[in-house]
């Protein structure tokens, strides 16, 4: 494989894990959706890309809706949901709806101050990543009114796990890792044990099914009082991927067998694996 890696931020540390590794610095999706688009279509013409694997929720929108040009045009397939997928996880009251469609436990969302019968609750933005702006509320009086970008959510105070959900190209369900949380930084997962969860494997299955997703679906629940509470969708990998890795699901290994129409080898995975993240430094040559 010839790898490319692509980042905004010329200081990205993936850009110097391996310097064997071509490197792209992009102009910033949010500030400019066209620039991005250019320069990537630039990158995927003069280096014959053939697949693309976006890590960003900042891409996935944009992505998603450019999957089919970028097929057509250059014969480069991009590793992302369709859009109705992408946009309802990523909108937190759009997902809400879906959940009590499909009768999924969703943390209760507040309509109006008056809702609210106990503290602590959540504040989230409607579409916000990576745990920007999210805050626990512990009282009344640390709340005045309620403001438009955020969602106001029941506290759920159980036990949080990381779910990677892997399908198909068309959608279907191949695998599930399911990871115990320990240890959280920054709203990832630094450290966490890979357990056997029938229960969380059938969530799983539930969720590839409703969302046939493409690629990996990162998620997070929380299990309270014996109910799987949903609590995040990620249609992407995302940063407890390389737990799910370490541990011996290669799930990108697989996805470029199947973009290769070759078979691939699902490894059975030992109950209770410990898996932490560490430090690693890297020098810009």
């Amino acid at each position: 494989l010839k790898l490319h890696v692509s980042d905004c931020d010329s200081s990205a540390p993936a850009l110097f894990c391996n310097y064997n590794v071509k490197k792209h610095i992009t102009p910033p999706v949010l500030s400019n959706e066209k620039a991005y688009l250019n320069s990537l279509v630039k990158i995927v013409k003069s280096n014959k890309i053939k697949i693309i694997i976006p890590l960003s929720d900042l891409d996935l929108i944009i992505l998603s809706k450019k999957k089919f040009f970028f097929k057509k045009k250059f014969g480069c397939d991009i590793i992302v949901s369709n859009f109705w997928t992408v946009d309802n996880c990523y909108d937190k009251k759009k997902l809400n709806r879906i959940c009590k469609q499909n009768d999924i436990d969703y943390p209760e969302i507040y309509d109006n101050l008056k809702k609210i019968k106990k503290f602590p609750i959540i504040k989230k933005e409607i579409r916000g990543s990576g745990s920007n702006n999210l805050q626990i509320i512990k009282n009344k009086s640390l709340i005045k009114k309620f403001e438009k970008k955020f969602v106001y959510q029941k506290f759920i105070d159980g036990t949080e796990f990381h779910l990677d959900i892997l399908n198909n190209f068309t959608g279907k369900f191949i695998s599930c890792c399911v990871k115990q949380k320990i240890l959280m930084r920054a709203g990832e997962t630094d450290k966490c044990i890979i357990i056997k969860n029938r229960k969380l494997e059938n969530f799983s299955k539930k969720i590839s099914l409703i969302f046939k997703h493409i690629g990996n679906m990162d998620c997070d629940v929380i299990v309270y009082k014996n109910k799987i509470f949903l609590i995040d969708l990620n249609p992407r990998f995302g940063g407890g991927y390389p737990f799910t890795h370490l541990a011996g699901l290669n799930y990108l290994d697989i996805l470029i067998n199947i973009y290769n129409s070759k078979k691939y080898f699902l490894k059975k995975v030992s109950d209770k694996i410990i898996v932490s993240k560490g430090i690693s430094v890297f020098k810009n040559k």
